[in-house]
């Protein structure tokens, strides 16, 4: 097509199906803006809020509006995870298998400029470098036919000399190898995984944390 997308004159038919099950999660308002960004994640190249919003050429709105609903509306990013897990176990061929494995992959997101929330300064693998971004951590359920995501943080650095001096004001007399090396950045936190045992979504689940922990040395 050119690169060009395909405007949208209303929400597709798939949309609505799919989304009928968050129905009870959003206001009336709110449910409106959760299918037609739903649409512009399915549909457009362009995935910021201006090019999920510039689709739509009947009904159209501010982007303003769509970046209400993500910043400051009142609704739960936990229950629609759960919902669409739940949603998820309940299919037969997509339910957790017994053969299944969880895999942990981080995926970093550079930027330009150091005026971003959670902005760290990580080792880049993909570039084998140095570099400013964010860092996403996922874990995935995959089996020989599925690969979804059950949860994801991001991962905020740890400043090292901050610790270091905490650790001294308290006394503390524990140093890990490498922690109080200057020029050093960490980053460690919890990833909290979803687990089922077997199909239909009857079965007794729980969550349970992974502690991940890095220290690389910063060149």
């Amino acid at each position: 097509m050119g690169g060009h997308m395909i405007p949208l004159v209303e929400v597709p038919p798939f949309v609505h199906q799919y989304t009928q099950h968050y129905q009870d999660l959003f206001s009336p308002e709110q449910f409106e803006h959760f299918k037609r960004y739903l649409s512009g994640l399915f549909v457009s190249d362009n995935k910021t809020i201006q090019g999920i919003n510039g689709l739509f050429v009947v009904q159209v709105r501010n982007q303003s509006s769509l970046n209400r609903f993500l910043t400051e509306y009142e609704w739960s990013s936990t229950a629609i995870n759960a919902r669409r897990l739940q949603l998820l176990r309940q299919d037969p061929a997509t339910c957790p298998k017994k053969h299944a494995v969880l895999i942990i992959d981080d995926t970093h997101n550079e930027k330009y400029g150091q005026h971003f929330p959670l902005l760290g300064k990580w080792f880049i693998p993909s570039a084998d470098r140095y570099g400013l971004s964010h860092n996403v951590v996922t874990i995935h359920d995959a089996d020989r036919r599925v690969d979804y995501p059950l949860e994801l943080r991001w991962h905020a650095q740890m400043d090292i000399e901050q610790t270091v001096r905490g650790m001294e004001e308290h006394r503390s007399t524990y140093r890990p190898a490498g922690l109080a090396r200057k020029k050093r950045t960490a980053r460690s936190g919890n990833i909290w995984a979803t687990s089922s045992s077997e199909c239909g979504g009857s079965t007794q689940t729980g969550r349970f944390p992974i502690r991940v922990s890095w220290i690389w040395p910063v060149s």
